[in-house]
């Protein structure tokens, strides 16, 4: 119940971010309420012009007035990318407020098609599903029900040729 909910509807913003209005049509619940974690902390952040290095701009982004680390952003304007160290999209393929502070900062005001990983939205999430196992199955049910009823059928044939030519029943 929990996937067919996060893939129907419009979750509740928070905010006015663009970014997150495209998240709420893109990504399924649960990733859309980690974005909006990200999106949450833009306001406070500050981005700092550091050098320019022919069409790469880095940044340093912090949270203002906090004593917090200090990450270094670099924003290529030809190819509009953005790239930190461990950044969350690398390692939960969402972008970080980080580089969200920088893409504002550039009127980048949407989430660029490079960075929407397929597997985190709503059309991409109704392709696979997980049983009760946590085995990944087509969503499919018909395609599903079909490579059942063939994964069966083979199965029972086994046992059916087994049981021939053995002399017990």
């Amino acid at each position: 119940m929990r996937d067919f909910t996060s893939t129907e509807g419009i979750p509740i913003m928070r905010m006015t971010f663009l970014y997150e209005k495209q998240a709420t049509k893109l990504y399924t619940h649960d990733v859309f309420r980690k974005f909006v974690e990200e999106t949450q902390k833009i306001p406070p952040m500050v981005a700092e012009f550091i050098e320019v290095e022919g069409s790469n701009t880095t940044y340093r982004v912090y949270k203002y007035d906090v004593n917090r680390p200090q990450y270094k952003v670099v924003f290529n304007e030809l190819e509009i990318t953005a790239a930190r160290t461990y950044c969350l999209y690398e390692h939960d393929g969402i972008l970080c407020a980080h580089v969200l502070k920088v893409f504002y900062y550039n009127s980048v005001m949407l989430i660029l098609k490079h960075y929407i990983m397929t597997r985190w939205t709503k059309e991409g999430n109704k392709e696979m599903v997980s049983d009760g196992d946590g085995v990944q199955i087509k969503a499919d049910y018909k395609e599903f029900q079909t490579a059942r009823y063939d994964d069966l059928s083979r199965a029972a044939f086994k046992v059916v040729s087994n049981r021939s030519n053995s002399e017990t029943l």
